[in-house]
């Protein structure tokens, strides 16, 4: 079940539907005890979903998902998924107009030597139009 609304998932989201994509997603029982998911599989839906909902503008629920992840990742080893759960947070900080802290969160992922260097001048960027936007 998981697969197939994965597979429909991202076909929503090439066609940049990305509130469908989400519900889509949203739709795999990851709580339930009908199937037992590895904690990756499962941080990896819940940061997908959220970052679908952040790119559809809608910050109120990406919180939900990126709190979800949240709880999870202590308990992965997967660095790539802790990378994304804090680009995930960053931008839902910034959504919410929360400018120091989103800059801190940018600043952070700036000096993360994993992240390409291209990738790692976004955050940069990003934590300077943070900080320009924060209350003095």
């Amino acid at each position: 079940m998981g697969t197939v609304r994965q597979h429909l998932s991202s076909i929503y989201e090439k066609e940049q539907n990305w509130r469908e994509a989400a519900r889509i997603l949203v739709g795999i029982p990851l709580e339930t005890g009908q199937k037992q998911y590895p904690v990756d599989y499962k941080l990896e839906t819940y940061l997908k979903i959220a970052r679908l909902y952040l790119e559809d503008d809608d910050p109120v629920e990406a919180e939900v998902y990126i709190k979800r992840a949240s709880m999870l990742q202590a308990e992965s080893k997967n660095e790539q998924l802790h990378i994304l759960y804090k680009v995930c947070y960053a931008r839902m900080l910034d959504y919410k107009r929360k400018f120091i802290e989103a800059a801190q969160r940018y600043n952070e992922l700036s000096y993360r030597t994993i992240i390409a260097g291209e990738e790692r001048m976004e955050s940069l960027r990003h934590a300077l139009h943070c900080t320009i936007l924060a209350s003095a």
